[in-house]
């Protein structure tokens, strides 16, 4: 490859990807967008039926936010997810058959779904101490079970929102009263750290998830029975690993694995400590992980140099 070919390919890439980034940041800037205004009906749901009012379309407040406070972590990481699985299913076919390369292809919802996970986390944790009852918050060291960790009754996040505190312990041999560090100072920029990691999770995921339908789909009935059998042994292990364990020792995994450290304490009470940076490796890893193998899915679908024209 003479000089004059390596100038002409750098080219062509620096403009696939800004063309590929601008398109994908459109795609993830609509996904956020509607995920925005779900969230926003279903508080607005949520605060007619608190004053004793009722939406317009029935059972809308139950549909957002299960009858109660709109999880937006839940629909906005939904959001995130569906942009991902959208680019690979809708985008990345066509654009790889016009020629273009398929880093770029990757990089561009890698990069806009960072930026868009950030933009989402901050959105979510502005909201929260915009909307939150100071009167509700636990700010002592010791709270009963009738006080909700939650701090107003439109929306919750219920992954980051124990990130404002240090630590809780629950006393699961007495069933008595328990106690918490109280909010401790940057408590909040922990809980956006844990918001960030989450939604950078299920961007990674939706991307990887793209990527693995497209694989799948174009191998025939080859790749669609072991995708299948591969897809129902991980929802299988995950729910093993997160919902039905039995095992102390898994469960304390788990539990590690979203922050959540657990010391077991005399007569098996517990203590949990909230450490915000371990999601936050996750989910950096993760998405690294994502990328490789994504790069890997896509390799016998790009056209090759000889064919490829300029886009």
């Amino acid at each position: 490859m003479t000089a004059m070919d390596v100038t002409k390919k750098t080219i062509r890439s620096g403009r696939q990807g800004r063309v590929m980034a601008r398109r994908c940041a459109l795609l993830y800037a609509a996904m956020v967008g509607v995920g925005a205004v779900l969230a926003m009906a279903g508080a607005v749901a949520r605060y007619a039926a608190l004053r004793g009012g009722f939406p317009r379309v029935p059972l809308f407040a139950d549909w957002l936010g299960n009858g109660g406070a709109s999880n937006v972590e839940s629909l906005m990481g939904g959001m995130l997810f569906a942009g991902g699985v959208i680019w690979f299913v809708a985008f990345v076919g066509p654009e790889l058959c016009h020629g273009v390369a398929r880093r770029p292809l990757v990089a561009a919802p890698a990069l806009c779904g960072t930026i868009a996970a950030a933009l989402s986390a901050g959105a979510m944790t502005l909201a929260e101490i915009a909307l939150v009852d100071q009167s509700r918050i636990v700010s002592g060291s010791v709270w009963s079970r009738a006080y909700s960790l939650w701090g107003n009754d439109l929306i919750m996040m219920p992954f980051s929102y124990r990130f404002l505190y240090a630590w809780q312990l629950i006393p699961t041999s007495t069933g008595g009263i328990e106690e918490t560090s109280g909010i401790i100072p940057g408590g909040w920029l922990f809980l956006a750290m844990a918001c960030f990691a989450l939604m950078l999770m299920v961007t990674a995921l939706g991307m990887l998830a793209g990527a693995a339908v497209v694989w799948v789909c174009e191998g025939g009935m080859r790749r669609v029975v072991p995708g299948v059998c591969v897809t129902v042994a991980a929802c299988v292990a995950g729910m093993e690993l997160f919902l039905f364990n039995s095992s102390v020792t898994v469960y304390w995994v788990a539990s590690a694995m979203t922050g959540d450290v657990i010391r077991y304490m005399p007569n098996w009470n517990e203590r949990h400590l909230y450490i915000a940076w371990i999601p936050l490796v996750e989910s950096l890893v993760l998405l690294a992980v994502c990328v490789l193998i994504v790069l890997r899915l896509t390799l016998r679908r790009e056209v090759h140099d000889s064919r490829r024209g300029l886009v």
